[in-house]
């Protein structure tokens, strides 16, 4: 696993307000502490750079573990999972990703 610098997680969280940016989800309140993940994982290459790292509930980061596509449930179709930047630099989760992750 690639170490994540302390700066580096602490801008990946602040980006995310503290949310998982998969499912939305709050980590205030949470037992676990959410993980910080690759979107393209390191075995495929993936940088630790902030635009490739996502914070991830503990739930959502196993369901991807190192997957970086999934079959739409309503099309069959596979897709790629990813977090795209909104106007404001906050990461919003593709709906795709959100469906099957959350």
């Amino acid at each position: 696993m690639a170490a994540i610098p302390a700066s580096l997680r602490r801008l990946v969280i602040q980006r995310a307000d503290n949310r998982c940016e998969y499912c939305k989800i709050s980590q205030i309140g949470q037992v676990a502490t959410f993980h910080i993940d690759h979107i393209i994982p390191v075995v495929a290459s993936g940088e630790t750079t902030a635009k490739n790292l996502a914070l991830a509930c503990v739930s959502c980061s196993l369901r991807k573990g190192a997957r970086q596509t999934l079959e739409d449930s309503e099309t069959g179709k596979i897709v790629f999972i990813l977090i795209r930047a909104n106007r404001r630099g906050k990461n919003t989760s593709l709906g795709m990703a959100r469906k099957w992750l959350g």
